[in-house]
């Protein structure tokens, strides 16, 4: 069990992590819109839905952790980690795809 001031350290922590995952993909996003192109704009969509849902995961799960207490703590960093290596991953496909590094690896998953 985390005391009060471990549960603040690692929420101040991951909200830090969120915004400059924020402003990486924000600066992603800037990038591919200058490229202009149709196909461009497509991952880009795409990117943002998937980031977006990630990062909507990751403040709910902030949430949960600020309110957690006792045994409920263990489970809401648990979630929080999931969410932000989530969050970390959406972000880093959403870069590979815009540098076309991206393999087709959405076919594999369904």
């Amino acid at each position: 069990m985390a005391t009060t001031t471990e549960q603040a350290e690692l929420t101040q922590t991951v909200e830090e992590h969120l915004e400059a995952l924020r402003k990486r993909f924000q600066d992603l996003e800037l990038e591919q819109m200058r490229k202009g192109e149709i196909a461009a704009r497509a991952k880009l969509d795409e990117a943002k839905k998937a980031v977006n849902q990630k990062r909507t995961q990751l403040e709910s799960q902030l949430r949960r952790a600020r309110k957690a207490s006792g045994n409920a703590w263990d489970e809401a960093r648990q979630g929080l980690e999931n969410a932000r290596s989530e969050l970390e991953e959406a972000v880093e496909r959403a870069a590979q795809s815009f540098a076309g590094t991206l393999e087709d690896e959405d076919s594999e998953e369904e």
